[in-house]
This record gives structure tokens, C-alpha cells and sequence, in this order.
């Protein structure tokens, strides 16, 4: 299968939610392709910092932040994987 160019897995979120649970499909050989984007309704700007925590279909978990290049852009927070996460 040919890799996709690009898609977007976007929520908007009520700002109490802490935690929501996204599945997509994700196909194996695509790169930089899946763009999260979580927005928060009722928000003008998030301050702080955001993390994202992943589970992947063996089990394994992984935490991203900033440094993993996690973007707080308004009242959004935005991430792109990375291509070995799939």
C-alpha cells in the first residue's frame, strides 16, 4: 500500500477533559502522515505544558511532551507521529 501524505486525527475536547482515547487505523510504510490535533472548546490559550501518552498495539507505552515536539498553538495541542510509532 502507498503511503498517505497526510491526515488529520482531530478532537475538540471540553476544557475539563485530562484524558480522551484516540483510535485510527494507521498503515505501516507511511511517514510523517498522522497529524494530531486536540482542541480545547471555551479556551483562548493553553499555558503550561501538555503531555501525550501512547499505547501502542504490543502494549508498549510511550510519553511525549515539547521536547518530543508536542506544540501548545492557542487552545490547541498539536503532534505529529513520528514514523516509528507505526
Amino acid at each position: 500500500m502507498a503511503g498517505i501524505v497526510s491526515k488529520d486525527i482531530y478532537r475538540l475536547v471540553k476544557t475539563t477533559t485530562t484524558e480522551i482515547d484516540i483510535m485510527d487505523r494507521i498503515y505501516h510504510g507511511d511517514v510523517d502522515a498522522y497529524n494530531i490535533d486536540i482542541e480545547f472548546y471555551g479556551v483562548i490559550s493553553i499555558t503550561g505544558t501538555c503531555n501525550l501518552h501512547f499505547v501502542l498495539s504490543d502494549g508498549t507505552a510511550l510519553d511525549k511532551d515539547a521536547s518530543d515536539g508536542v506544540v501548545i498553538d492557542g487552545n490547541n495541542v498539536k503532534y505529529t507521529l513520528p514514523t516509528y510509532l507505526y
